[in-house]
Order: structure tokens, then C-alpha cells, then sequence
């Protein structure tokens, strides 16, 4: 849910990604890269198999085997294939998206998620946890350094093959309350934000904010940004830790922007204005390769997967249609 406008290396005042902004030093920034569509599952599916929503269908609707996946083919060649992700209710082995991948883990099988999961689980979760407690988020969120954690774990399994990593974080979508000292970074009040989520259904996204308070969704909003920055540093470092950062390719992306007020709209839903659809892409190769190259052509998320067979060294011409 990040928008490119928001990252500094994309030109915001705000510092809300320091690390990422190394990253675009020593990498290839795509100033105009435009995403598929508005949300995550269409997004996914896109970048999974290098092709529009109209193509694969998976729009509100379970990714199918019609077309294969980058991580089918980078398993063909010999890759270890991992994925972990927060945003198990969209990305998740049951709509689809496992195809390929040895591990993935979406969490929607844990205790925790199948008690919540439950009809008593979602009522206890809703109208005692959230309308009486005021329980801002779903109970079995995830946060970047548990999915962290996660993949680290998984990586350490095994050093006979090279590995291929897709991390969906989701600290960054709504509500935006980032842990402290994140949530109040960029702002003076204690903890901004907090006012718009759709984890509890989506009529919050046409609920009429003042200024002020849209405001206060985007400090917090900079802060999980912030956040998410960091963790991704933590991830990378240790990766180098481990001896590896130099022989890995980072692609750093988001699959959507978000709204705060623009066209009189909120979250991501409901349109597909620049706001929404631009978004930050950043590749940084092994060696540095191209470092501190900004391409202002735009490109689509749909051809990075034919980008990353480019880069694997395999035959992605046919498979993935779109130019890398």
C-alpha cells in the first residue's frame, strides 16, 4: 500500500525511507512504475505471472493454472522458491498463489488464525474485542519482523541452492498504527491516525475525514513507512551477515498506493487515479551493477517477471509476453 510519492528517494521531504534510498543509490529507480490495478490479488497474480487481471482472471476470483509463474520457472531452474506472507486473507496458498513455490507461508493455518477464522473466533474478534475494547486491527496481524523472522528461519534450512523470496509486508496498509517511536515520528500528537481500516468492513473509505485528521492518517501512514524501511535493512543486513547480499538481486516494490483526500477519496478500492497505480520500484543487482540509474520510461509491474528471468539467466520469452 505504498505510494511512490511518499519515499523519499521519489522526492518526498519527509526521510520516511533512509535505507531504501542506499538501496536506489547503489540500484536502478523506476521513477513512472505503474501497477496493473488498484488492490492486492490482481497485483500479485500479475507479478507472479507477467500478465494483465484481464489475462489471468484472479480478480476477486482464485489465481488458476492457466499460466505459469515465476516461481514454477525459477524452480525449473534449480532455485529454492519461498514465499511468507502478512496479508494472508488476499495472498494465500488457497487463492492460488502457491504454485511454485516449495514453502509458503501465509499463516492462515495457525492456531491463532484458524480460532479467529471461526464464526465464534470472528464474533469475539469484532463486537467484544473491536466495538467494546476498540481493538484497532485483526488479532492475528503480522508484522514485518515476525515475516522476517520467518524467512531468515527458512534460508538457514538449506545453502546447496539459490533461493527466490517473494515478502509481502503489510504494516504500511490500513489502519496505519505503527509502533512507537514510528507511529509518532512525523507528527506532534502522541498516537495519530488510527481513523481509517478495513479490517472491519469497507465503509470506512467513504467516511468524511476533516483535514486535520487525514493529516494525522498520513504522519502515522510515514511512520510505518519508516518502519517497514527499517525491517527491510534488517532483513538485508542479515543477509550480508550471512555472506550472501552480493551474489542476491533486491527488488524493492509496492503493489499499490493509497489515497489520503485526493479526489475526495480514501484507502485504494475505488479508483485509479496516479496515486494509486504509481508505485516505487527499485532493483539493485548484484555488484552494484547500474548503480544510481533513474529510468523516467514508464514500465509495468507485468513485465517484471520476464525482468527476472532476464536476470536468472533462463528463457522467460513466451512465458512471460511483456518486455523485461
Amino acid at each position: 500500500t505504498l505510494r511512490a510519492d511518499h519515499f523519499s528517494s521519489y522526492g518526498y521531504p519527509r526521510q520516511t525511507s533512509p535505507n531504501m534510498d542506499r538501496i536506489a543509490e547503489n540500484g536502478i529507480i523506476f521513477e513512472n512504475a505503474i501497477a496493473p490495478s488498484s488492490w492486492t490479488q490482481p497485483v500479485h497474480a500479475s507479478l507472479l505471472t507477467g500478465r494483465y487481471p484481464h489475462e489471468h482472471g484472479a480478480d476477486n476470483a482464485r489465481l488458476d493454472s492457466k499460466y505459469p509463474t515465476i516461481a514454477e520457472q525459477l524452480l525449473n531452474l534449480g532455485y529454492r522458491t519461498g514465499a511468507f506472507s502478512a496479508n494472508y486473507d488476499v495472498f494465500n496458498v488457497m487463492d492460488g498463489f502457491g504454485r511454485g513455490f516449495i514453502h509458503f507461508e501465509d499463516h492462515y493455518q495457525s492456531i491463532r488464525n484458524l480460532a479467529t477464522n471461526s464464526f465464534y473466533g470472528r464474533f469475539i474478534e469484532f463486537y467484544i474485542l473491536h466495538r467494546l475494547f476498540d481493538m484497532p486491527y485483526r488479532f492475528d496481524r503480522r508484522l514485518a519482523e515476525d515475516i522476517n523472522q520467518s524467512a531468515l528461519r527458512w534460508i538457514d534450512q538449506s545453502s546447496d541452492h539459490p533461493f527466490f523470496i517473494m515478502i509481502n509486508y503489510y504494516d504500511v496498509h490500513a489502519p496505519y498504527i505503527p509502533s512507537q517511536p514510528y507511529r509518532s515520528m512525523f507528527s506532534e500528537k502522541l498516537e495519530p491516525g488510527g481513523k481509517i481500516s478495513t479490517d472491519w468492513g469497507m465503509d470506512q473509505i467513504y467516511t468524511g475525514l476533516t483535514r486535520e485528521e487525514i493529516q494525522d492518517e498520513i504522519d502515522s501512514y510515514d511512520g510505518a513507512i519508516a518502519y517497514v524501511d527499517d525491517q527491510i535493512q534488517r532483513l538485508l543486513s542479515a543477509l550480508e551477515q550471512r555472506r550472501l547480499i552480493d551474489n542476491t538481486v533486491i527488488v524493492v516494490l509496492s503493489d499499490h498506493g493509497e489515497s489520503f483526500g485526493e479526489h475526495n477519496l480514501l484507502e485504494h478500492h475505488n479508483s485509479l487515479y496516479r496515486e494509486i497505480i504509481r508505485v516505487p520500484l527499485i532493483i539493485r543487482l548484484p555488484g552494484n551493477e547500474a548503480g544510481g540509474v533513474r529510468i523516467e520510461t514508464p514500465v509495468s509491474l507485468v513485465s517484471l517477471a520476464a525482468t527476472l528471468m532476464e536476470l536468472a539467466g533462463g528463457e522467460g520469452e513466451g512465458v512471460f509476453p511483456y518486455p523485461s
